[in-house]
């Protein structure tokens, strides 16, 4: 697992993951994201590999 940090255009975004579950990130937010997910989405450019552990996002899953 990789934390990444959404840096793009938008306040937020939801990335779903193979699992059915997704995450909502807000812009300059974090997220912990699967190693290959995470650098599919860094080499997009909107995402970046995160300074902090802090998470600023929630899953569908922690609404259950």
């Amino acid at each position: 697992m990789k934390t990444v940090t959404y840096l793009g255009p938008h306040e937020a975004v939801i990335v779903p993951l193979p699992s059915g579950f997704s995450y909502e990130c807000d812009r300059d937010g974090t997220v912990e994201l699967p190693d290959d997910l995470a650098e599919e989405l860094i080499a997009r450019g909107d995402w970046k590999p995160a300074k902090t552990s802090k998470k600023t996002t929630k899953s569908d899953k922690d609404e259950e």
